[in-house]
């Protein structure tokens, strides 16, 4: 009977399918828990397993066939592994199978066994050199080792900003927190990390980016392990920041000092309860950054359609003068984060060309003018993307809206006046470099797409309507380099 009770729990499985992932268990051995919140270790494939470890059960959490995306990052299925562990009074766990999304699936799947390994904050800190602990301050190693995308994004504790993460980039920090708290990000959407510092524990935090529709997604992974301890002290990253020690308050706001002990920084702690001293960090509502953001611009401009074969030679060198020209134009854009805007814009393509042409059949001379006006307006989205250096700006624009078209021209001592209009596509992208005075320089080059088939030639004494047909459209497309000004609130 033993037996079979044994070998009954051992195969007790409990599958849970809904809009969460879906979660399997085999359960050989409970231990009662006593604390709920109590932080679950976690092992990863290639890690050995303590030898004073008991193997106390197994979880697989993956797709349910209904799992939202939000449930299916390798933080979301190693939190769901980590409550599975907790329930059955486990500490840790050490993950067996991770497989990817990819094919059928959006989700990360992972199989992990769930360990119960005594006197496991023993275990943790000899994890990792005694001198990188500090026994009054959690430690915790950020570092961002890809190299595929660009794109920053701004570190948080609880409230308040540690720094901004970068690709090849690494930093060292000391924590003082009495309370559990939060470390996140956010560029398309926010993605957080619980965590509860533990003074003497040594913490690795892996940043990185997954694919995003508009900008890539925040991915992160923490963990006490040893796992990221050589690649942390090994990786030589193009940013490394100077060490700092954080004190968290309750209220989730944090106040930062230069110092490397912690016996430095009680002192400063100390002598700040009287002379303020150490460094407020700014809030995610203090580092939206530029609400409103006013841009004039003007520049060189080159228009992109070819010259018609029917076009007269001896009007060739004309239109070829006339297809370059300036542009002159602005925007304003209401930023409601860091990264993304929303506005309207205009901008203006002028250019013009006079002459005298000399006709060999005819044997005669006529001037010839004509100036080119190309307005065009409408709303437009911006992508912004702040550097490291935190005073410049990468950005892209989006625009589709109204393009008119207007030709006052001379020919043969007769004034003509042809009118259309168009809708256009145009795509920016350029960079701002920011000073102390809230004012900013920028370049952008500049891409619009439109063309009109239809025309009204509007004569001295008459105006006459146009069709060119499909297949004979006039060409709006420009190409722009600009020089600019900013303006940010």
């Amino acid at each position: 009977m033993k037996a079979y009770n044994k070998l009954l729990s051992i195969f007790t499985i409990l599958v849970l399918t809904s809009c969460n992932a879906k979660v399997s268990t085999m359960i050989s051995k409970t231990y009662p828990t006593e604390n709920q919140s109590e932080e679950v270790s976690v092992l990863e494939w290639y890690e050995t397993i303590p030898k004073n470890a008991e193997v106390i059960g197994m979880v697989k959490v993956g797709d349910s066939g209904f799992t939202g995306t939000s449930k299916c990052t390798y933080h979301a299925v190693i939190e769901k592994a980590k409550e599975e562990a907790r329930k059955i009074g486990g500490n840790a766990i050490k993950i067996t199978s991770h497989k990817k999304p990819g094919g059928h699936s959006t989700c990360h799947t992972i199989t992990a066994d769930i360990l119960r390994i005594g006197n496991i904050d023993s275990y943790l800190l000899g994890m990792t050199p005694s001198e990188k602990a500090d026994t009054t301050y959690a430690t915790l190693n950020i570092f961002r080792d890809d190299m595929t995308n660009g794109i920053n994004y701004d570190l948080y504790i609880g409230k308040s900003q540690i720094c901004q993460v970068s690709k090849s980039f690494k930093k060292t920090v000391l924590i003082k927190s009495d309370e559990p708290t939060t470390i996140w990000a956010k560029t398309e959407r926010k993605f957080e990390i619980p965590v509860n510092f533990k003074a003497g524990h040594v913490y690795y935090l892996r940043c990185g980016v997954t694919t995003g529709v508009a900008l890539a997604n925040v991915d992160m992974h923490i963990t006490e392990s040893n796992i990221y301890y050589d690649q942390f002290v090994t990786f030589n990253a193009k940013i490394t920041e100077k060490q700092d020690t954080i004190i968290l308050k309750n209220d989730g706001t944090a106040t930062r000092f230069t110092a490397t002990s912690a016996s430095t920084v009680d002192s400063l702690q100390t002598k700040s309860e009287t002379k303020d001293e150490g460094e407020k960090l700014i809030t995610y509502e203090e580092s939206k950054g530029k609400k409103v953001i006013f841009s004039l611009d003007g520049g060189y401009s080159h228009r992109t359609a070819p010259i018609s074969e029917s076009v007269p030679s001896l009007l060739v060198d004309h239109m070829k003068n006339i297809k370059n020209g300036v542009n002159i134009g602005g925007d304003l854009t209401f930023h409601w984060s860091k990264y993304f805007g929303l506005g309207g814009k205009f901008t203006m393509f002028k250019a013009s060309d006079e002459r005298e042409v000399h006709d060999s059949y005819s044997y005669s001379t006529q001037k010839i003018k004509d100036t080119y006006t190309i307005p065009a307006i409408g709303p437009v989205f911006t992508i912004r993307q702040p550097l490291s250096n935190k005073k410049s700006d990468l950005f892209s624009k989006y625009s589709l809206g109204f393009m008119g078209y207007t030709n006052k021209g001379e020919a043969d001592g007769k004034s003509y006046h042809i009118k259309a209009h168009s809708a256009y596509l145009s795509l920016e992208i350029g960079y701002d470099y920011w000073l102390p005075s809230k004012v900013g320089l920028g370049i952008k080059l500049s891409l619009l797409a439109g063309s009109f088939s239809k025309y009204t030639l509007v004569g001295d004494r008459s105006k006459k309507e146009f069709d060119l047909g499909k297949d004979n459209k006039e060409g709006l497309g420009r190409l722009d380099i600009s020089f600019g000004v900013r303006f940010g609130k």
